[in-house]
């Protein structure tokens, strides 16, 4: 409708001049809208088999659906109070939410009234005391549960919004419901299957309605009512049915058949693939399945086998690929990029770069527009930019049908925050795969298991993916079982293996005679000029070297002693653009591309000869094709020195420079017997609330390593593992090692228990009833762990990179940002050329960002 609206007619959308307006659409059109989004949903294929499993029937029938549809079609109700509406005429003055109005319905003397209005016992008769649970669920459909309890102190203007005008506010509510009743009258059609009082149930229909509620709430697919327009339901059913094949909710059908896979990856299988390509395929139950194998066998390309096999059988409609790095994320994306495409042909789905700030879907990158609006390369052809709408929102990343992003993003599915429902239910209907899942982190394995139980209660499917995971962590993800396996039962597990909940265990046969790794002790981790000197005379013997420490500090302080070292000219030193460079984290996307670009150039399968080096942080642990002559590393938990060995010799190459034949790894050690030294003072990234906390792991990985054995991979690791994370050997080499060791085994273990019970307490319990939901402040704090408390600021005047590159913004870790974050924060330059948001200053430069305003 143009123009404003009076007093007599109620909206539910208002449209400014900046946008097209002044426009409105009605309220109960826009009711309609939802309620068509989320039937077209439910009628889903993949999402109703969820459903119906998480309610324990065979499928849901159409008058449970049309219940769904009339509980999403109240979700607005609030809007008819007088105070909301009075946001259409410029100058009101006491305008309130509309979900704020809901909290006079909570007391006398509204509370029977609006049971009346709602017909309390028709609806009760659907599910009993569990429609409260419903209800909630449906006034959550901005993200989470809202305030409803009424004070009649403060909140006595809510009540004047619904007296306004002798109560005309109420005698709309009326009329409201009574078209969502005649709208969805088979709701009402008596019948001995009420709702699902299942919990699952409920949360699923929450994050349903959150989706349905933002594509019905889109002026891009359901237009504003204009006089003489048709019945709008039946036209809001027509498009949801287009809004949702516009996104690619659900990719297209493998009309042809599933490609061989020799045609999907243009070689043959390996042993990981082929064992994988013959696993039973699940039932309506689901999966939860881990593949077990050494760095480098090709797990990435059997993951991607698995679920083309899910997809092909109708088990899922896609795939979201988690991995713990940014930039592991990056590569992975063009892989599965070209995997759809071998797959599906010109037909393909662009899959979405699930990562915060970069924008890219396919080929195709984006860049943020006023109005939330994104701006794609591609603007010349438009036929595409609905399908990116996922990509334009991180809380809408799982709608996309295929997606590779960091795991943070699947774990604030669980996490107790806004839209973590919206994420879950979008998510069940693929295939998660958790990439390099490991043993030591307790927060992150307690949220992974939240998220696995809602997977399992729905019938979804799980691929876990690692080289080095502990028994513990195997048996607590696969099978839920918090009993850990006696050391020498767990040492004894076959190794490599595929173990799943659906069938039995698979030992699988390693590939060749494995890789000889001779373990190099040095008590420098302290020096950065010596280890430099140990590049430097690698470099001599024309290797290929590969420095990992363990903190950006230590990398940038090895970085500038090499430099000191070699002339600035020397062809082995890595560079982007011409530049010299090395790598970690903190870089601006852009440049973090360039950066891994450059990696792979000259570290990768196709590198050429000759003297290289590169220092980094963890970023190149993984994922990244990097393949190293010599590797000088932190001295870290055994799994994580195992996926660093993975980045050492990971090619068969013939060209190895003398001395280099062998497989060798340097790790750095501080000078000292033991570890006794971190308990309570970090450094290297070991101790107190620094990455590598368990310091017992790491002294039980220093005494492996200071013998200066030589390892056999991957014969070796399941011994190695077991051997540094198991509890078993951990508590006894603390009471080996005296009192003090023995405090830090308790205090450790105590607090691994404190981080599991905070995960939990701050986590969305799905089997739990919708309305026992807590949202606590201090989830965001976990939040802010995964990274969802990064900030992603404009840079004004925009800037140009060391490598060449206009920087439009930069990632400010949550640790790095201000103290005093304006009200629009922005990176502005000072008179120095640094970087200056609020009380922060920072310089960004070839070491990548640092605050420079701290010690």
């Amino acid at each position: 409708m143009r123009g404003v609206p009076t007093e007599a007619e109620l909206w539910g959308k208002l449209q400014d001049a900046a946008h097209g307006g002044p426009a409105w659409h009605p309220l109960v059109d826009h009711c309609l809208d939802v309620a068509a989004v989320l039937e077209i949903l439910l009628h889903q294929p993949t999402l109703q088999r969820r459903l119906a499993r998480a309610a324990g029937r065979t499928g849901l029938d159409e008058t449970t659906i049309a219940r769904l549809a009339f509980l999403a079609f109240i979700h607005d109700l609030g809007k008819c109070a007088a105070g909301f509406q009075a946001k259409a005429r410029p100058g009101s003055e006491r305008v309130v939410g509309h979900l704020a109005a809901l909290k006079p319905f909570s007391a006398e003397p509204l509370g029977l009234e609006f049971l009346r209005l709602i017909d309390a016992p028709a609806l009760r008769g659907w599910a009993g005391e569990t429609i409260h649970d419903y209800l909630l669920a449906v006034f959550a459909h901005h993200g989470k549960t809202p305030e409803l309890d009424y004070n009649p102190g403060s909140d006595r203007p809510l009540l004047r919004s619904w007296q306004a005008r002798e109560g005309e506010p109420l005698r709309r509510l009326a009329e409201l419901i009574e078209t969502g009743r005649t709208s969805f009258a088979d709701a009402f059609v008596p019948t001995s299957a009420g709702l699902p009082n299942n919990p699952v149930f409920q949360h699923l229909f929450a994050g349903l309605l959150m989706l349905a509620d933002w594509i019905g709430s889109s002026s891009d697919w359901f237009h504003f009512a204009e006089p003489g327009d048709p019945p709008r339901l039946a036209a809001a059913r027509v498009m949801a049915t287009r809004a949702l094949a516009a996104i690619r909710f659900a990719p297209p059908s493998l009309s042809s058949g599933l490609p061989p896979f020799e045609a999907q990856f243009d070689f043959s299988p390996r042993a990981a693939q082929g064992v994988i390509d013959q696993l039973p395929l699940p039932d309506e139950q689901g999966s939860i399945v881990l593949l077990e194998s050494e760095t480098g066998s090709g797990k990435t390309e059997a993951a991607l086998r698995w679920a083309s096999r899910l997809i092909e059988a109708g088990l899922v409609d896609g795939c979201y690929f988690a991995v713990p790095l940014r930039s592991a994320a990056v590569q992975l994306h063009g892989r599965m990029h070209r995997w759809l495409e071998a797959t599906y042909g010109d037909d393909a789905p662009e899959p979405l770069l699930a990562v915060p700030g970069y924008f890219r879907m396919g080929q195709a990158e984006g860049w943020r527009l006023p109005g939330h609006r994104v701006q794609w390369s591609d603007a010349e052809t438009t036929d595409r930019n609905a399908e990116r709408w996922a990509a334009e929102q991180p809380k809408r990343y799982m709608a996309a049908a295929f997606a590779v992003g960091t795991i943070d993003q699947a774990l604030l599915g669980a996490l107790a925050v806004k839209h973590a429902h919206l994420r879950a239910a979008c998510l069940v209907r693929h295939l998660l795969v958790i990439d390099e899942v490991h043993s030591s982190d307790a927060y992150m394995t307690t949220l992974a298991e939240r998220l696995i139980a809602l997977f399992k209660a729905s019938g979804g499917h799980v691929l876990l993916m690692s080289a080095t995971v502990g028994a513990g962590t195997r048996e607590r993800l696969v099978f839920g079982c918090k009993t850990v396996p006696p050391l020498d039962a767990a040492i004894a597990t076959a190794y490599p293996r595929i173990t799943a909940n659906h069938t039995p265990a698979v030992d699988m046969a390693a590939e060749g005679a494995g890789k000889t790794v001779r373990i190099e002790p040095r008590t420098v981790a302290d020096d950065p000029g010596a280890v430099a000197a140990l590049a430097a005379e690698a470099v001599a013997g024309r290797a290929r070297v590969l420095v990992l420490r363990n903190t950006v500090k230590a990398a940038i302080e090895t970085q500038e002693a090499l430099e000191a070292l070699l002339p600035g000219d020397h062809k082995a030193f890595f560079r982007v653009n011409g530049v010299v460079a090395l790598h970690h984290g903190r870089f601006a996307a852009e440049d973090r591309k360039l950066l891994d670009e450059a990696v792979e150039g000259r570290f990768g399968k196709n590198a050429p000869a000759g003297p290289a080096v590169i220092v980094a942080t963890q970023t190149l642990e993984q994922s990244l094709d990097v393949d190293a002559d010599l590797l000088i590393t932190d001295l870290a938990p055994v799994d994580v020195l195992l996926q660093r060995i993975g980045r050492l010799h990971r090619h068969d190459r013939k060209d190895r420079p003398a001395g280099f034949e062998i497989a060798r790894c340097v790790v750095l050690l501080p000078d000292a017997t033991d570890l006794a030294g971190l308990l309570h003072h970090a450094r290297h990234g070991i101790g107190p609330e620094r990455a590598y906390d368990n310091v017992l792991a790491v002294e039980a990985t220093r005494r492996m390593a200071a013998d200066g054995a030589s390892w056999t991979i991957p014969a070796d690791n399941r011994r190695l593992v077991e051997e540094g994370t198991h509890e078993e050997r951990l508590r006894g080499l603390a009471n080996e090692l005296g009192s003090n060791w023995a405090k830090h085994w308790g205090d450790y273990f105590g607090g691994k228990t404190a981080a599991r019970s905070q995960a939990r307490d701050n986590s969305i319990d799905y089997t739990k009833p919708f309305g026992e939901t807590v949202w606590p402040d201090a989830a965001q704090k976990l939040a802010t762990r995964l990274g969802a408390a990064d900030l992603l600021l404009p840079v004004d005047p925009l800037i140009v990179s060391p490598f060449g590159i206009t920087l439009k913004a930069l990632k400010v870790p949550a640790w790095m940002k201000p103290e005093q974050l304006p009200e629009n924060p922005f990176l502005a330059i000072d008179a120095e050329g640094g970087l200056v948001c609020g009380d922060a200053r920072y310089r960004y430069d070839r070491f990548g960002l640092t605050r420079v305003d701290r010690p």
